[in-house]
């Protein structure tokens, strides 16, 4: 019997109740690596092995080898069957290949390179950075990682522990900016592995200066006095702003608060020069003659430290301010026998320069050269009182124009103008009256709406308010408005003549005066009609059903058609569809022209059109009329042949057929439906059959 067997027996080994052929081989770079051998024995001639796997072979010696390179970090082991067999029988057993790890890989750092930064104000055993690297390969101690110092660690200023997977430095002493800014320190990652292998990486650690210095202005306060009209741009002012750190620490920041807020009004620069920065007006500041101010300086440090002195600007006042009246213009309406003496309206002005100053002084005068009526009003230049000097008379001057002057005390003086207006009141003595004693309008029913009707006009020998029309209606409910101020009557309402003809208006003139006085005139419009309206037919559509065969004259229907204007309002018919029918022109009525034939035409459908006798020009109307033909039986049936022979042996099967006619007939309905029937005087039509389907009679034969 054949069997397997390995020529060292002692790596022989029992998994799972079975013998295994157990091998151990080195990782290796090689390719083809020799695993071992299997031998057989008491073979019975030549045998051949082979081997159940893809990544392994096996020679005719039965050695061993991989296909592959192997690699534990990749598989650590394999199992597959060798099989050997010679000319009798086979046999398989089972093969178990264990690859050993060496120490092929490196350790190797997760970056390039690290940095970090640490303050010098950072306590000793604080935590500054932690370094990773990884070992490939698959077992300790080929993977297990030590870090350590190289190069860079001056004074042993920082320490590195091992104890775990990361590298874990901190600071063992206290660092000083001022001594040593960056350290670059050189980190070793080694194995455990003989010999054992290594990755280096550089760290760099910066050492943050430590922001404890205020900066410091050269003065406590600062104050400066400026002119509001100062200019835009203009330097007024330097402050001198040391820091005694280095670095972001001592790079300075300045900035103007007012308040809680940044002052828009002036600028400051990183040099400490301060400027003007828009337009100063004492007039609009909340603080009016002053800046209460404060200088800020920060550093750049983190956190920053910052530092403050009050900044105090005086401005002072400009004539820059004209007096401004509280109204754009006055007028006051004065009966013409108001007394002298009379304080008729107070004008009024403000000047917003500093109170109590010549610049905000403000005094009234008249400008004489500017009066209509010069000499008839005096003011008051303190209180701008006008007060009447001279009579005033309505007949002369109804209305009288003049000019009041307020001037500030500045230098230069500035001064603004208010005009003022005087209305010399009238009696009221004088009745509206119309130019014409009527009016008259005729109107088409289609004109427009809001076209003008009529303008009435009514003339008030008053002036002012006396004299002033307001024009109404005194008629309600009607299809007009007027203009109350010009006396256009215009159109609100579509007219219709047919509802209503004319309207009699009137118009009432009424002035203004306190005890008003009014006149009413009668206007009269008629109301033309315009062909505006389409004939309208009663009881459409039209039909009707007229027997075949009938003359002329037969009556279908009568159209009727009603037109709703009152003039133009005659109707006249037409008809079109057919000539074998006509229209009655007045009395609408459709009758025939002569004798239908159903077979021809089963119906018409004819248009009657009704026009009215509008001027200038007609409308129209259609409407539709369907004619029904009844059918007669009027026509022959009709065979397709008059006579058909046919000769047949008397032999001849029942039921030959023996010919056919066609048989037609032009009426329809019952009437054009047809029955075929055998006639013979001699007594032989029982010897034969007719059948009628569709048109064609077939005769066959029956029989004796």
């Amino acid at each position: 019997c054949l069997y397997l067997v390995q020529p060292t027996a002692a790596l022989q080994f029992n998994f799972n109740s079975g013998f295994f052929f157990q091998y151990a081989v080195d990782e290796s770079a090689d390719r083809n690596p020799t695993i071992g051998t299997v031998s057989v024995s008491d073979a019975q001639g030549p045998v051949q092995f082979s081997i159940l796997h893809t990544d392994f072979t096996i020679d005719s010696a039965g050695v061993i080898k991989a296909r592959v390179q192997l690699d534990s970090e990749f598989k650590s082991s394999y199992l597959f069957d060798v099989k050997a067999e010679d000319a009798y029988e086979s046999v398989e057993g089972p093969v178990f290949v264990l690859v050993n790890d060496l120490n092929d890989n490196s350790p190797a750092f997760d970056d390039s390179s690290y940095a970090t930064s640490v303050s010098e104000a950072a306590n000793v055993n604080d935590l500054v950075i932690e370094v990773f690297a990884t070992d490939g390969d698959s077992s300790q101690p080929n993977n297990r990682i030590t870090y350590s110092f190289i190069s860079g660690n001056t004074d042993n200023t920082f320490a590195i522990d091992s104890s775990k997977a990361r590298g874990t430095i901190t600071l063992a002493k206290a660092v000083d900016y001022e001594l040593v800014q960056e350290f670059e320190l050189v980190i070793l990652a080694k194995d455990g592995g003989t010999p054992a292998l290594n990755d280096t990486v550089i760290l760099t650690v910066t050492i943050l200066d430590v922001n404890d210095n205020d900066p410091t202005f050269a003065l406590t306060s600062y104050s400066a006095t400026l002119n509001e009209l100062v200019g835009v741009g203009t330097n007024f002012l330097n402050v001198t702003v040391t820091d005694a750190d280095s670095g972001a620490g001592g790079q300075l920041s300045l900035r103007i608060m007012d308040g809680d807020s940044i002052d828009p009004h002036f600028s400051i620069s990183s040099s400490g020069r301060i400027t003007v920065a828009t337009n100063l007006d004492r007039e609009s500041s909340s603080n009016s003659d002053s800046y209460s101010l404060t200088l800020v300086a920060t550093d750049g440090g983190s956190p920053a430290r910052s530092s403050s002195v009050p900044f105090t600007i005086t401005i002072i006042d400009a004539n820059d301010n004209t007096p401004t009246f509280t109204q754009t213009s006055y007028s006051k309406s004065l009966g013409e026998g108001t007394s002298t003496g009379t304080t008729i309206l107070t004008v009024s002005a403000t000047d917003i320069d500093k109170p109590s100053t010549v610049n905000s002084e403000v005094r009234y005068s008249i400008n004489t050269t500017a009066s209509v009526h010069p000499g008839s009003f005096n003011i008051d230049s303190s209180t701008g009182a006008i007060f009447l000097v001279k009579s005033l008379d309505a007949e002369q001057h109804t209305q009288i124009e003049f000019e009041v002057t307020a001037s500030d005390g500045g230098s230069p003086q500035r001064s603004s103008t208010v005009p003022v207006t005087i209305t010399v009141l009238d009696e009221n003595d004088n009745s509206p009256i119309f130019r014409q004693t009527s009016y008259s309008k005729s109107l088409s029913e289609t004109v427009s709406v809001g076209s003008l009707v009529a303008l009435t006009v009514a003339d008030d020998a008053d002036g002012g308010k006396n004299g002033q029309i307001v024009y109404s209606f005194l008629t309600a409910d009607i299809p007009f408005e007027i203009d109350e101020n010009s006396g256009e009557i215009t159109l609100t309402q579509e007219l219709d003549y047919e509802a209503v003809q004319a309207y009699t208006l009137t118009v009432q003139a009424e002035d203004k005066g306190t005890v008003p006085l009014r006149a009413t005139v009668s206007v009269s419009v008629t109301v033309l009609d315009s062909n505006d309206n389409t004939p309208v037919f009663a009881n459409t559509p039209y039909a009707c059903s007229i027997d075949e065969n009938q003359g002329t004259g037969v009556l279908c229907v009568q159209a009727s058609a009603s037109d709703a204007d009152l003039t133009g309002n005659t109707i006249t018919f037409t008809m079109t569809g057919s000539s074998k029918f006509s229209i009655d022109s007045s009395t609408g009525e459709v009758t025939t022209n002569g004798a239908l034939d159903y077979e021809l035409d089963e119906q018409f459908v004819l248009t009657v059109t009704a026009t009215d006798s509008g001027i200038p020009t007609t409308r129209s109307a259609p409407a539709t009329v369907t004619v029904t033909v009844n059918d007669l039986n009027d026509n022959f049936p009709v065979f397709d042949q008059s006579q058909q022979s046919v000769t047949f042996a008397e032999d001849t099967p029942i039921g030959t057929e023996l010919g056919q006619f066609a048989v037609s007939d032009k009426d329809s309905g019952d009437n054009g439906a047809l029955t075929v029937t055998i006639s013979d005087t001699q007594g032989f039509d029982s010897l034969f059959d007719i059948a009628f389907v569709d048109g064609t009679a077939t005769i066959t034969l029956a029989g004796e």
